[in-house]
């Protein structure tokens, strides 16, 4: 008995935080700032235009042996006017045994997981693929990353790219935003 309490008094001891500070290039792989105005077509066919209101930053506590790891985090915030219409995305710092980033897209109740690496390319990872080109909405885009993930409503799939952020999100296949026209607030 005496020995197990030594030992957890020397464990306790060895106790450590890392913190996992989001970079500059973190903040890079979400193109939207405070102002800049997004415009979708909704399943409905409808235009949509949601408006980046809000940046947060936190801290997501995780522990793994005798060490703390504290991964920031940062989630932009979109919505329309009458609130019935958001985007979030977030990027969150690396995580333990893992040199990708994650980030994640959501729409209303739809969302996808994306990766991303330490110098700010999208990358391919099990839910996650990046392509050279895709065509969504009679456009073609360049560098797009898919990633799909589940929700209260469904299996949902997303495209998403560094510099025109949501491109499309579908849910069981049926499309729910399609992008069509980003206008930035400020010069980049």
């Amino acid at each position: 008995m005496m020995l197990m309490v030594g030992l957890s008094i020397v464990c306790v001891g060895c106790h450590g935080i890392i913190y996992n500070r989001l970079s500059r290039t973190d903040r890079e792989m979400i193109p939207y700032h405070i102002g800049d105005t997004v415009r979708f077509v909704d399943e409905r066919g409808e235009r949509v235009t949601v408006v980046a209101t809000e940046e947060e930053r936190s801290w997501d506590i995780t522990s793994e042996e005798f060490t703390e790891l504290q991964v920031e985090r940062l989630t932009v915030r979109l919505k329309s006017d009458t609130g019935n219409h958001y985007i979030l995305v977030f990027v969150a710092g690396h995580e333990a045994n893992d040199d990708t980033r994650h980030m994640e897209v959501w729409t209303n109740q739809a969302g996808a997981d994306l990766r991303y690496s330490s110098g700010g390319e999208l990358v391919n990872y099990y839910n996650s693929i990046v392509y050279d080109s895709v065509v969504i909405g009679g456009r073609v885009y360049h560098n797009v990353a898919w990633g799909n993930g589940r929700s209260p409503v469904g299996y949902n799939e997303g495209y998403y790219s560094k510099t025109h952020g949501l491109l499309q999100m579908q849910t069981d296949r049926k499309t729910v935003f399609t992008l069509d026209t980003v206008i930035f607030a400020g010069v980049r």
